[in-house]
Formats: structure tokens, C-alpha cells, sequence
């Protein structure tokens, strides 16, 4: 929306032996606005073909008037908006790599609406640099942030926000799902447990623990750098107690947030995977009435060969 609209944070690629980056070529932004203000540009028309998008007259003439307005109500607006703040870009080249970040200043930056400029501010800087022979590729770098929030709706229902099992109350309380994975983290906040002491991992069942009630050690009794195990069993249920006892909503609650863990280790401290005989791994958690058991692990081939025989076989008796 326009009150939530930002400048957007620009990756340039360069075409292989590019000479841009050779001594201080982008040290300011003043070249770039000549250019977009000058007579040279204001008689080019500049527009995308993307596939046969644009493929008959009318087309192209709608794809050159979008450009023209871009430029008319973006660097040359008449109220130098947009100059002033391509004059505070910060320009951050990359010389092993031959890129280039286009950026403003963490100090100023500010809505669109507070900085007083349009969308057009934005196309225009696009457009001026993509002109650039040397220029290879331009995209928009989006901003990074956690996603395991939005796995909850999207199990149930694929409507953004809309849980309806939770409003159920259906949130996999007095269920236990079994696991095998490289290891879970303990300690961590959506599974630590301060009140019934620490996790027994000799394999033996301990419903009292508030998440992890059994913990089969095969491998080792810990996750590897990576957390590959920590991250499987937190978006099945993993639930936050940042104290270890009082429970509260977090971002990276599961998806069923009330159950408890059966697991199965089965990572060293490298993240290579040992299997223990299928009766071991499918049978973890059965002692607690464990119905699931997620096993994010597999091989390359796509073949019927025994471990996957050993697995209907298990379930098939």
C-alpha cells in the first residue's frame, strides 16, 4: 500500500570483465541523475519484452508511455524529491563477485510518504542503470524474515492468519508424534523443560516432561550445528516457554503446538545419518501412543529397494 511503500534495495550484476568497477566510478549518485534528467534520455523510450508479452504495436506503445511516466513523475518531478534522495544512496560493490547493492542509509531510511517520493522515483533508478552496457541483471532484494509463523495456517486452512483446529481447540494436546532426525536442542526455549529436571536419553518414556517424553539416543544426545532436528521437531510442536515452564505464544510455535516428542537421534555431530533397524526407528514413541512419525530423511533414488520394503513391511504387520 502507499503507506506502507519503502525504496527498495537494488542487486545489480555485471557482465563478465565490466570496467564500473574499477576505481570509484559509483562513489556518488550524480552521474546517474544527469543522466535520467538528461535530453538524451527524455528522447529514448525505454520498455521490457518479456517473452511475446509485447508482441503487437499497441502493446509496446502502452510499454513505452509507462516508462515515460515513470520518468516524468519519478527524477524529474518538480519537487526534486527524488534527486534528493538518490543523492543519499549508499552504493556497496561487491569486487570478487562483480556486483553491485544499491541501498539507503539505514540512518534515513523512512517510508515513501515521509520522504515525500512516488514509486516512479524508484522505476527511474531502475531504469537509469539498466540502460548501462556493462549491466547484466537488476533485481529488487526483498527483505529476509522468518516464515515458520505461517506454517500454522497453512496446514489449516491456506488463509492467511485463519486457524480454524485451534479455534476448535484441536491443537494436538495429549498427543504424542514420534520423530527421527540429527538430534534435538533441548535447551531450546520451544522444548526446554526447567521444572522436570533434564531429558533422560536412555530411550526410557517420561510423560511428566513438558515436550520431549522420550528420547532415544542411537546416535548422540544432541542436534548438529545446523539444527536440522531442532527445526523438524519445533515446526511439528514446538511450543515457547522462554523461562522453560511458562508457556507463551512464539513465532516459531508448531503446528501442533499442545503435543509432546518421541525421538529418535539418528545424526552425528556432522549431521550424517546412521539408521538403526526400521522396528527401532518406527517403533519410537509407540509406548506413548504415538500415531505419526515424521522422518524428514531419504536418499536420491527414487528405486523400491529395502529400506522402503522394511517400511511397509513394518506397518503391513
Amino acid at each position: 500500500s502507499d503507506e506502507e511503500q519503502t525504496f527498495p534495495k537494488v542487486f545489480i550484476d555485471f557482465c563478465e570483465e565490466s570496467s564500473l568497477l574499477q576505481g570509484n566510478t559509483f562513489d556518488s549518485a550524480s552521474d546517474i541523475i544527469n543522466f535520467l534528467t538528461s535530453e538524451e534520455m527524455s528522447e529514448k523510450s525505454f520498455w521490457t519484452f518479456i517473452g511475446n508479452k509485447y508482441d503487437n504495436i499497441k502493446s509496446v506503445k502502452i510499454a513505452k508511455d509507462y516508462w515515460v511516466s515513470a520518468l516524468e513523475n519519478g527524477v524529474n518531478a518538480a519537487d526534486e524529491a527524488c534527486k534528493s534522495l538518490i543523492n543519499e544512496l549508499k552504493f556497496e560493490p561487491n569486487f570478487d563477485e562483480g556486483s553491485l547493492t544499491v541501498s539507503i542509509p539505514d540512518d534515513i531510511v523512512g517510508t515513501a510518504n515521509e520522504l515525500g517520493v512516488t514509486p516512479e522515483c524508484g522505476l527511474s533508478l531502475l531504469l537509469g542503470l539498466s540502460v548501462l552496457n556493462d549491466v547484466c541483471t537488476i533485481e529488487i532484494v526483498k527483505p529476509i524474515k522468518n516464515l515458520n509463523v505461517n506454517a500454522q495456517w497453512l496446514v489449516q486452512s491456506g488463509i492467511q492468519d485463519e486457524r480454524p483446529w485451534f479455534d476448535m481447540g484441536l491443537d494436538g494436546t495429549d498427543q504424542v508424534v514420534a520423530c527421527s532426525d540429527t538430534g534435538v536442542d533441548v535447551d531450546n526455549c520451544y522444548f526446554w523443560d526447567k521444572k522436570n529436571g533434564p531429558i533422560n536419553t536412555k530411550n526410557e518414556l517420561d510423560m511428566n516432561q513438558r515436550k520431549v517424553v522420550q528420547y532415544d539416543a542411537y546416535s548422540d544426545s544432541t542436534d548438529y550445528e545446523l539444527g536440522h532436528g531442532t527445526h523438524v521437531a519445533g515446526t511439528i510442536l514446538g511450543k515457547k516457554a522462554a523461562d522453560g515452564i511458562n508457556e507463551s505464544s512464539g513465532l516459531a510455535d508448531g503446528v501442533a503446538p499442545g503435543a509432546k516428542l518421541a525421538f529418535l537421534d539418528i545424526g552425528d555431530s556432522q549431521g550424517r545419518l546412521k539408521l538403526p533397524p526400521v522396528s527401532r526407528i518406527l517403533g519410537t514413541g509407540s509406548k506413548a501412543g504415538a500415531k505419526i512419525h515424521s522422518a524428514s530423511w531419504g536418499g536420491s533414488s527414487n528405486a523400491y529397494g529395502y529400506l522402503a520394503r522394511s517400511f511397509d513391511d513394518f506397518l503391513y504387520k
